[in-house]
Order: C-alpha cells, then sequence, then structure tokens
C-alpha cells in the first residue's frame, strides 16, 4: 500500500502538479524554456543524472527523425532533454485521454510537441501525411521522435524488430535517421511495478546518422533490414550485461537538463491565456458548487 501510494503521489507532481503550476509562471515566455524548466524541476526533486556514454552526440540535420527506445512513460520527459528540447512525439491519441493536462493541453495545444494518431483508424497513408505536414509545418521547430519496437519494454534488456512504417517513410522521404537508446528509464519510473525512483543515473548512447543510400539500398526492405540489423547491434551493446556503466561513470559526460538545441519560438499567449481562463473558471465553478452545497 505505501508503495502504491508513493507511485500516485509521484505521478501525480509530475503529470498534474508541475504542469498545472508552470502554467501560471508569467516569466516564462518561450516554448521550450517552458519544457526545460518543468523537466528540469523534475529530475532534479528526483536527483536524477543523464550521461551521454557514445562518442557521438545528438544530431539536428534537417527533416531527421529519431528512434528511441520505449521503457515507461518517463521517456518523454527523458527523450526530449537527450535531444535538447527538439523531440515532437508521436503517440497514441489514448495518451491524451490518460494525461489530458500533461500531453494534450501542454504537449499538443500549447507546446506543440505531440503528435496524435489513432491507433487502428489511422491509415499508414494518413499517418505520412501526418509527419509530413509537421516535417513541413514546423513551427516548433523540433525533430520527429518515434518509438520504433511499438511498445513499451519495461525489463526486456534484448532487442527485437522494428515496426516498418517510419524507416519507409524514411527512405521514400529521405529522411536522415538517428538512434538514441538509454538505459535505465524505467527505474525512474515503472508503471508495470508502480515504482517511482530517486537517485537514477540514465546512460544514453547516441548513434551516428543513418542516411538512406538509394546506390546501396535499392529499396525500402533492403533499407529496412540494414536499420534494423543496425538497431540490434546497438542496441545489445549498451545493453551488454557486461557493460558496468555505474563503475565508469566519471569517464561519461553529464547531459546539460537544461541545454535549449534553439528557443526562438515563442508560447502562443491567447492559446496560454484561454487555458489559464479556462483552468481558473472551472476552479471557480467547482469551489461555488462546494460552497453551495
Amino acid at each position: 500500500m505505501f508503495k502504491q501510494l508513493h507511485f500516485i503521489k509521484d505521478t501525480f507532481l509530475f503529470s498534474i502538479y508541475y504542469p498545472f503550476i508552470f502554467l501560471f509562471k508569467f516569466d516564462i515566455k518561450k516554448k521550450k524554456e517552458y519544457n526545460s524548466k518543468i523537466h528540469s524541476t523534475i529530475l532534479h526533486y528526483l536527483n536524477c543524472k543523464l550521461y551521454r556514454i557514445s562518442e557521438n552526440k545528438i544530431s539536428h540535420s534537417k527533416n531527421i527523425i529519431y528512434f528511441s527506445n520505449h521503457r515507461s512513460s518517463a521517456d518523454f520527459i527523458i527523450d526530449n532533454i537527450v535531444t535538447e528540447y527538439c523531440s515532437k512525439f508521436i503517440s497514441r491519441m489514448l495518451t491524451a485521454y490518460i494525461l489530458p493536462l500533461y500531453s494534450y493541453i501542454n504537449g499538443y495545444l500549447l507546446m506543440d510537441v505531440m503528435i496524435f494518431f489513432r491507433r487502428g483508424k489511422t491509415t499508414i497513408d494518413e499517418f505520412e501525411k501526418l509527419i509530413k505536414y509537421n516535417q513541413m509545418n514546423n513551427l516548433s521547430g523540433n525533430d520527429i521522435l518515434v518509438y520504433p519496437e511499438g511498445t513499451r519494454r519495461p525489463g526486456q534488456d534484448y532487442a527485437c524488430d522494428l515496426k516498418k512504417g517510419l524507416i519507409y517513410y524514411a527512405y521514400k522521404e529521405n529522411c536522415p535517421i538517428q538512434f538514441i537508446i538509454s538505459k535505465n528509464k524505467e527505474k525512474l519510473l515503472n508503471e508495470k511495478k508502480l515504482t517511482v525512483e530517486k537517485n537514477v543515473n540514465i546512460f544514453v548512447h547516441y548513434s551516428h546518422v543513418y542516411y538512406p543510400d538509394y546506390t546501396k539500398y535499392k529499396s525500402m526492405q533492403e533499407f529496412y533490414d540494414y536499420m534494423n540489423t543496425e538497431w540490434k547491434t546497438t542496441f545489445d551493446a549498451v545493453y551488454d550485461p557486461d557493460a558496468n556503466y555505474e563503475s565508469n561513470i566519471y569517464n561519461y559526460e553529464e547531459i546539460d537538463l537544461k541545454k535549449i538545441h534553439d528557443d526562438n519560438y515563442y508560447i502562443n499567449k491567447p492559446m496560454l491565456y484561454s487555458i489559464r481562463f479556462a483552468i481558473v473558471s472551472a476552479a471557480i465553478l467547482a469551489f461555488a458548487i462546494l460552497i453551495k452545497k
């Protein structure tokens, strides 16, 4: 029971309390500044540190698509930080229903870092048009980030075959791909075990950037086979049980939780004021109803 109460308290802080409080921080003017402050606050509260264990760093090549491993809901925080707040996440619409304040109001309406699709209802053509639209009309300056494994895999420390959709899309549209594989994300937050841990070190591996080479890969399937093999090789190397990252921690660069690649995009003030007004009005209405009772 104590573990469950602790989990409920911390997930309330992450998904409701901090997003609500930062909505009313009047000194924040820009989108990525907002994300930087809220996410770094959460990780400071948990005393969580991130370390780069690869020679490569994050790339911001035009129309790049990041491929990251999916472990828990903490991924949306961690992967935003490790891409220097340039992630635009592709997510099922179900996330908006479960975490409306964090994902839909903040992530979609205000910060423009979420792309929602309906699983089983959004066709492949519609999905690809959605990606292309966000790449061509991306006023927030964010890059696309996907979880190509297709599901969360907490505790499964071996690679699986990737979904083909975004690899095919990258081949057709000549989009570069970079792997970002992080270890220990589910230790921070694990919905399956109902645990939230403090003092977790997360180790982040950036691959080199992969470009579709049409002289080498004559079809989408050939490119997929290559990328699938590269993912498995990289994943297995990061999750090698003999790789003792904790013992070598001082050899790795600590990732700056507040580093922003490009912060030229201001928060939509009419949208922000509308959301604040709606929240305050709902609170006043709820209070009035309670008083009458």
